[in-house]
């Protein structure tokens, strides 16, 4: 060997070592940035169902939930009111290593940041079969999908998934998912939150799954890119923000579209939800919660009122204001005008305001909502 080829091996070399360190960074800024939620569970830790309860118990008895959302809108927040309860099993958004930054659109694999679109047949019914055979306790086949480090975070994937990380500290991963399938089917209730699959998609389980029940969480888009823009892990993932924007904006409208069709035929099993409607409200908070079938304890009810009382999905107030709508104090006209351009089917859909003017975007006296948000809890 020559050494022209010593100097290739040297640099492909180097190449790999700063690439797996480059990617280590981004994966340590993402997971900082998620832990440092400090949404206290702690209520929930002694819920109770009705019919509920630790048990080994046959598939057609298991209640199911599926949470349906974005990246930053809110979906931390109820995916955890609905996974970190003593009686549920919960998985943390199971296709985050099978789809990383992209998401299912029919045949097509979409980039989560970027207006490009692939097409990957196959792909879809893969995630739909890893995502039912989660629900029905089957994990060790699916390894390669699996994401270690989310399942070993209590606050991200709940308190359950412990003794998984104790397992792993002296066993190999099937052996430790074969632990925790055994404990999976104790829980009759078991629930997980999709962020990388279109709700044209994930409705699919309904059909798999008879005794699934599914909520879509939908957030103003002004909301979700200011929260893009400052969140440091996702904007390390953006080109620009107007691809970004232009991404989720197409993603959303095609989703409200089909909320609108299907909320009407699974009008039992699918229920569509705003986040600027649940925020601060315990009454419409507890609605959500009744239509999984679940039990509204006295431990729920504390965290309900505790969350309402103060913050939803960790915003924080704006100067007395409203913060659902904390984008009007942080985010520029412009970048709000260059949302408005590429969101207003979605925003005209979901009843919200476009602004006429920096002043009018600034003036928290006006009503962001000009119309009843479609999917408003009665």
């Amino acid at each position: 060997m020559g050494v022209l080829d010593n100097k290739r091996i040297i640099v492909v070399t180097l190449a790999g070592v700063f690439g797996c360190v480059f990617m280590s960074s981004i994966l340590s800024k993402y997971f900082e940035q998620i832990f440092k939620q400090k949404i206290d569970y702690s209520d929930l830790n002694i819920a109770r169902m009705d019919g509920g309860g630790i048990q080994n118990s046959s598939n057609l008895d298991n209640k199911l939930i599926l949470v349906n959302a974005y990246m930053r809108s809110g979906s931390t927040f109820l995916g955890g009111l609905l996974g970190h309860q003593e009686k549920i099993f919960y998985f943390y958004e199971p296709l985050h290593r099978m789809i990383s930054w992209n998401y299912l659109n029919g045949t097509n694999v979409c980039k989560y940041t970027e207006p490009v679109c692939t097409e990957r047949p196959g792909v879809r019914d893969e995630a739909l079969d890893y995502l039912e055979d989660l629900f029905k306790c089957t994990m060790r086949p699916h390894e390669n999908k699996f994401n270690e480090k989310l399942h070993t975070e209590e606050k991200l994937a709940g308190s359950k998934w412990n003794k998984f990380r104790n397992c792993r500290k002296s066993s190999t991963i099937q052996s430790c998912l074969e632990l925790m399938e055994n404990d999976c089917r104790k829980y009759n209730y078991r629930s997980m939150k999709v962020l990388r699959m279109s709700l044209n998609d994930s409705v699919l389980l309904l059909d798999r799954l008879p005794n699934l029940k599914m909520i879509h969480l939908f957030r103003d888009p002004r909301a979700i890119i200011n929260s893009h823009i400052y969140t440091p892990w996702y904007k390390e993932h953006t080109k620009t923000s107007e691809n970004d924007i232009k991404t989720n904006c197409h993603r959303i409208e095609n989703d409200v579209i089909a909320a609108l069709k299907l909320t009407k035929l699974y009008p039992e099993r699918l229920m569509a939800v705003h986040y600027e409607d649940l925020y601060g409200n315990f009454q419409k908070l507890e609605k959500v919660y009744n239509f999984t079938g679940m039990t509204v304890t006295p431990g729920v009810k504390r965290f309900l009122h505790q969350e309402s009382s103060k913050k939803f999905s960790g915003t924080k107030n704006v100067k007395g204001h409203d913060s659902r709508f904390k984008y009007r104090a942080t985010l520029s006209f412009e970048t709000v005008k260059l949302i408005d351009k590429h969101c207003a089917k979605a925003l005209e859909l979901l009843g919200l305001r476009t602004y006429s003017s920096a002043s009018q975007l600034k003036d928290f006296k006006v009503n962001p909502v000009i119309n009843k948000l479609p999917f408003t809890i009665e």
